[in-house]
């Protein structure tokens, strides 16, 4: 009977071909959450579905002890051009599935579930709580829009939480945090074959541009280094007219020591030196987005947990890295005060691609590193 729960090549591709065939793309997840939503049912979780669409799942074990928190998110980006395989078809290829959403992050909400109901259907008793937390629009821009974020901003609590992200096996323990700031600039419009009477606010704003990309960005060394990137820009009417607007949004991404309100003072600081270069030259900027860097330290026990549990299951210790991206865990542990880290199969450099893919061995190790290290961590 044991052997029926074990954790197999076949469950996993069975499970993961079935939530990839399940569109979820962002502020669309609903159908993927009634089905998550049945299979904890199915394994002993009491499990609903919040007012905001996240599925959340939970097990109090007789006796007291920690509450962990698996988290995970169900939405996917769009699909985007250039795909040779279908994105809901869970294609194999030898070790690979294709399909969109199966690296980020089907995959590592496959491996939680496998892990967990193992652990559910072996009796084995634990201490404490379990939870899983199955969220929407984590692929979306905009801190409030965050499954994750309106989920803890109505109580959500736990002592640890564990993120299911594609790290490539390795524990990240750190992750940038996410700034946008906009800035406008203003003009004076006068028809274009008397472009020299008005003031052209997209040539402003690109001198703007010159000196934004001369800032040099801190350095940590879990993380790398910070990043700037120009992300979109809209400026004029036609090509008729000098435009007297112009709109630019910056993506920064910051490392610890670094911050939205930091970043934003030194956008304004260029502006007053482009002001008192050219008096005709007028913009304004505003922070529209700002998280922080999301780190813990490495000496704490959940971590000792997983190097043991990858060195069980893999042979060696996962190496503790950092994520060059924005992950949930920065929310958890900035807001809700949740010690958390990630762990999972895949590689971030696959996502948001055509022909997004996973490989299977991949998940079934992941699956088989949670299941011992929750087992480590609820038994204290």
């Amino acid at each position: 009977m044991e052997a029926l729960y074990e954790i197999t090549r076949e469950k996993v591709i069975a499970l993961l071909a079935e939530l990839i065939k399940t569109p979820s793309i962002s502020r669309n997840e609903t159908e993927l959450a009634k089905k998550l939503m049945l299979l904890c049912k199915n394994v002993g979780f009491e499990a609903y579905i919040d007012r905001h669409g996240n599925m959340i799942a939970n097990k109090k074990f007789k006796k007291p002890g920690l509450r962990l928190a698996l988290n995970s998110h169900m939405d996917t980006v769009d699909v985007g051009e250039n795909w040779t395989q279908d994105p809901f078809g869970a294609e194999i290829c030898e070790n690979v599935m294709y399909g969109l959403g199966s690296c980020d992050c089907k995959a590592s909400m496959v491996a939680m579930f496998l892990a967990m109901e193992k652990i559910l259907r072996s009796g084995a008793e634990l201490n404490g709580e379990l939870c899983f937390t199955a969220v929407v629009q984590e692929e979306v821009q905009g801190e409030y829009n965050k499954g994750t974020v309106k989920m803890i901003n109505d109580g959500f609590a736990a002592d640890l939480a564990l993120i299911g992200e594609p790290t490539g096996l390795a524990i990240c323990r750190g992750c940038e945090g996410m700034v946008e700031v906009e800035v406008t600039t203003r003009g004076v419009s006068v028809h274009g074959s008397n472009a020299e009477n008005g003031t052209n606010a997209i040539l402003h704003m690109t001198k703007l541009i010159e000196r934004v990309v001369q800032i040099k960005p801190s350095f940590s060394d879990l993380l790398g280094s910070g990043a700037i990137n120009i992300g979109v820009i809209h400026g004029g009417l036609r090509s008729s007219m000098v435009p007297d607007s112009c709109k630019l949004k910056i993506g920064r991404f910051v490392v610890e020591g670094e911050s939205g309100k930091g970043f934003l003072e030194e956008i304004n600081n260029i502006i007053t030196e482009l002001q008192q270069e050219d008096k005709s030259f007028v913009a304004n900027a505003e922070l529209t987005y700002n998280s922080s860097a999301g780190v813990v330290p490495e000496n704490i026990s959940a971590i000792d947990a997983f190097k043991e549990a990858t060195l069980e299951v893999m042979g060696k210790e996962a190496p503790i890295t950092g994520m060059r991206a924005h992950l949930d865990s920065d929310f958890l542990i900035n807001l809700a005060q949740i010690p958390s880290f990630a762990f999972g199969p895949g590689d971030m450099a696959r996502a948001h691609k055509a022909d997004e893919y996973i490989e299977i061995d991949d998940v079934v190790t992941a699956a088989k590193v949670y299941e011992k290290a929750i087992l480590k961590i609820l038994s204290k």
